[in-house]
């Protein structure tokens, strides 16, 4: 195993300029870092550069939806919204194959989430009851997803969605022997599917994504739930303690190589949310405020007598 480690980790780096990186994250961080969860449009959202050819950026556009999105009805080259952030920020993670391959481990989620990736994953399953009717915002590497299908059981539905159509794929093969459970492409903004839902799940989502994103993303999981006691479970990063002996650490991790992930430090899940008067909020947070869980559960609305 540790072989197979290291030889991935040398194919990962080798055809790769590790500058790539970091530059683009570390600009857009410059941007998003203290951007209020408003309606207005964050400078982290334009990616292509004002002073390249217009031409040029149609072609590139056009060769990277061939090579990253997926074809509608008349196979055409189509990319989603969210795909774009993942593509231009996180293709080290999240696009390229070799990279996908070397993350999707248990071992490289429980190192990067400090061992707390099992911890984390109780705390989701303590808020889905078995047979529940399930949305999972992303795909999750590791053995998450198939630990959460297991867990909601024959008698629920645990649907999964992605915007990259390698995720999906990777998503389907934990999935399989599993029919309770599916995965398909599309937008956590618009996930589309056929709500309403019992829960929904946002596992490490939010701070991948920039304000204007966490803004829809929120919403829109808030509007796929039931509106008599529906949930929506939000797992992410937190503002830790001041002298969290890792603060250091992140802080540097997000900079470089997460650079919308600073805001949760400095707004709560539900500063995004347009009612969020139409549900009570609950946080818990952990390993000294590194990390949280937020619930919003739907407010049973109640009727005056005549």
């Amino acid at each position: 195993m540790t072989t197979a480690i290291a030889t991935d980790v040398g194919r990962l780096l080798g055809g790769r300029g590790i500058s790539r990186w970091f530059l683009a994250p570390a600009r857009a961080h410059l941007w998003d870092s203290r951007r209020r969860p408003s309606g207005r449009r964050c400078a982290s959202d334009v990616v292509a550069t004002k002073n390249e050819p217009a031409q040029t950026r149609t072609s590139e556009k056009s060769k990277e939806q061939q090579q990253r999105g997926h074809n509608d009805d008349h196979g055409q080259a189509v990319m989603l919204p969210g795909a774009k952030t993942v593509i231009d920020y996180y293709s080290w993670a999240y696009v390229w194959p070799r990279a996908v391959r070397f993350w999707n481990r248990d071992l490289c989620v429980a190192t990067i989430l400090w061992f707390w990736h099992k911890r984390l994953q109780r705390e989701v399953r303590q808020e889905i009851p078995v047979g529940s009717k399930v949305l999972q915002a992303s795909n999750v590497y590791g053995s998450y997803t198939q630990n959460m299908a297991k867990h909601i059981g024959p008698l629920g539905t645990f649907d999964v969605i992605d915007v990259m159509p390698i995720q999906v794929e990777q998503a389907k093969k934990k999935l399989q022997g599993l029919p309770q459970a599916s995965a398909r492409l599309a937008d956590a903004a618009n996930p589309g599917g056929n709500p309403p839902y019992d829960a929904c799940i946002s596992y490490f989502l939010l701070h991948e994504v920039t304000s204007k994103q966490k803004r829809e993303i929120v919403n829109a999981l808030l509007n796929h739930v039931k509106k008599d006691g529906g949930k929506v479970v939000f797992i992410d990063y937190h503002r830790m303690a001041m002298l969290h002996p890792l603060r250091p650490v992140m802080h540097l991790v997000w900079a470089l190589l997460e650079p919308f992930a600073r805001n949760l430090t400095r707004f709560n899940v539900w500063d995004y949310a347009e009612k969020p008067y139409s549900f009570t909020w609950t946080k818990k947070t952990m390993f000294w405020g590194l990390y949280q869980k937020t619930v919003a559960t739907a407010i049973v609305p109640k009727y005056d007598e005549p």
